[in-house]
């Protein structure tokens, strides 16, 4: 009976020890940053944007990351009474993941908005790809609104160091108005 409680004790302990080193903090972070220019989206379908962001290096060795978009919409003009504009993140390879939300845009001080998604977690051997969709929507007839920002993409790792050669690429595409 003592073996068998020293045998499940160590198991145990064992088990303990594998939870505390898989949630330790990541060692190493990539990043890369890119600039979403000014651009003024006027009412009625969505202005849209393609969003790649690529994890570099001759193996996986990460933990994944994310990808963040910080954006700041302003008014764009004299007629703006409360502009309703509509931003969703949408990821490419799975649809159902997005984020959204909505804001009311008056004249002032520039409204903000983040958003934040998970990139690089199923992948275990680079070049890694994350592609997403941002679709800006002014709902309010006869109003503009300025939007501008910033998306960040983020890699993480646990081992001492990233492998030579890794790196984070990203990338913004204007894709135009959605019919």
């Amino acid at each position: 009976m003592t073996a068998r409680r020293i045998a499940t004790s160590l198991v145990m302990a064992t088990a303990a020890f594998a939870s505390i080193a898989t949630s330790q903090a990541p060692l190493w972070t990539l990043e890369a940053t890119e600039q979403l220019e000014s651009t003024v989206v006027e009412d009625g379908p969505a202005t849209t944007f393609g969003i790649t962001a690529e994890a570099r290096g001759p193996r996986g060795g990460h933990d994944g990351g994310d990808v963040d978009v910080f954006l700041e919409v302003a008014g764009g003009g004299e007629n703006l009474d409360g502009a309703t504009v509509r931003i969703a993140l949408i990821s490419e390879a799975d649809p159902t993941q997005r984020e959204e939300q909505e804001l009311i845009v008056t004249i002032g001080a520039p409204l903000t908005a983040s958003f934040f998604m998970p990139a690089w977690d199923s992948c275990q051997a680079g070049p890694c790809f994350e592609d997403f969709r941002l679709e800006i929507t002014n709902t309010t007839p006869n109003t503009s609104v300025t939007v501008s920002g910033q998306v960040r993409a983020t890699l993480r790792g646990r081992d001492q160091e990233p492998e030579p050669d890794s790196e984070v690429v990203l990338e913004i595409t204007p894709l135009g108005v959605a019919p």
